[in-house]
């Protein structure tokens, strides 16, 4: 070989402990962040291992621990591919990277419950010790039996069940809105909602309900169908006469920016002021669909990057007891400022409370 171009020689723990003068085991013990060696120890480890160029080898670390150090982000088919939060998966990025474990994205193969040994396999295949599942708007039914015989460590994200899964407090979220336009002084407030099947339509709306039944304060829902465009005649109708109707609201809760945008327009089409006539907020907005908040409005915020974090400490402690349920977490959300809401204007034709 020509002089100059000598062939590096792979870094490994060996090489590692004698550059440093400690013993292998002090390594190895230290790169996976054991607290049986002193934090200076540690860190010296650590930054010699990243000038050095180490890479933890799946195959070799499976052998010698058990454990590959990763875990995938299953998703579901094809079809949900365009809703995911970024900030998700920062959150599961930044968890893991603390923790020095790598991740692996993969789609659920589309015979996952017809071939039972097909998940299972895949994350052989992945050298993965377990995995989050994020399918919109839930799981195949079949699926955690499946997973749970086979005893493959599984957290479920943005899915509500009593064990093994993390969401954003979506009832906290409706409840959060609601107040926050009570303590402005409104009385007459509407949900504003859409159809469809995942947990957090009722559980935003049940935060409404809750809120308003506490302050003394008659519900009512407005139904926008998810097929609903601004350009549907019909539609924009239907909601321009919600707003002159007797008795209108003057505050209202949407389920989802979409709703909000849509309330919105329809307000200025009519010649309203928002928020003068028409206070909005959102009960859950985030990162994913901020470019969609062309109004600035108001909103109970998900906090995708604690979902994603808590996921993942949560599949950690899956993977160290595989046949242990762990209870669910609801992650809280927080508020977000805009300029769609403001305290409740006289009305000549306002009546009681629940009128």
């Amino acid at each position: 070989m020509p002089k100059g171009r000598r062939k590096a020689a792979r870094v490994n723990q060996v090489s590692l402990a004698k550059r440093l003068g400690l013993s292998q085991f002090t390594v190895s013990e230290a790169l996976r962040g054991s607290e049986k060696v002193a934090p200076e120890t540690r860190r010296r480890v650590l930054v010699a291992a990243e000038k050095a160029g180490y890479r933890i080898h799946a195959s070799a670390r499976a052998t010698r621990t058990g454990r590959f150090g990763g875990i995938a982000l299953l998703r579901g088919p094809i079809a949900d591919a365009y809703w995911f939060p970024m900030d998700l998966l920062f959150g599961i990025e930044f968890a893991l990277d603390r923790r020095e474990q790598r991740l692996v994205m993969a789609r659920l193969p589309p015979d996952a419950v017809a071939d039972e040994k097909a998940i299972p396999n895949l994350l052989r295949e992945l050298s993965v010790d377990g995995a989050l599942v994020h399918c919109n708007p839930a799981p195949p039914p079949a699926l955690p039996d499946l997973l749970k015989r086979f005893a493959v460590p599984t957290i479920y994200l943005n899915v509500k069940g009593p064990h093994d899964c993390v969401h954003p407090d979506d009832v906290a979220g409706g409840r959060m809105a609601t107040e926050r336009l009570i303590d402005l002084g409104h009385r007459r407030i509407a949900f504003l909602t859409r159809a469809g099947s995942h947990y957090s339509i009722a559980d935003r709306r049940a935060g409404y309900e809750t809120a308003m039944r506490t302050a003394g304060l008659t519900p009512q829902s407005l139904e926008l169908p998810e097929a609903m465009g601004r350009a549907d005649i019909e539609a924009g109708t239907r909601r321009a006469e919600w707003l002159h109707g007797p008795g209108r609201p003057t505050g209202a809760v949407a389920y989802s920016l979409r709703e909000a945008d849509l309330i919105l327009r329809t307000a200025l089409e009519e010649g309203l002021s928002v928020p003068r006539d028409l206070s909005v907020i959102c009960a859950a907005a985030d990162n994913t669909n901020l470019s969609e908040n062309v109004f600035g409005v108001t909103s109970v915020e998900i906090f995708w990057v604690a979902v994603g974090c808590t996921a993942v400490e949560l599949l950690m402690r899956k993977i160290a007891a595989p046949h242990q349920p762990l209870d669910s977490v609801a992650v809280a959300p927080r508020f977000r400022e805009g300029r769609t809401i403001g305290p409740a204007a006289p009305r000549s034709d306002a009546g009681s409370a629940s009128g």
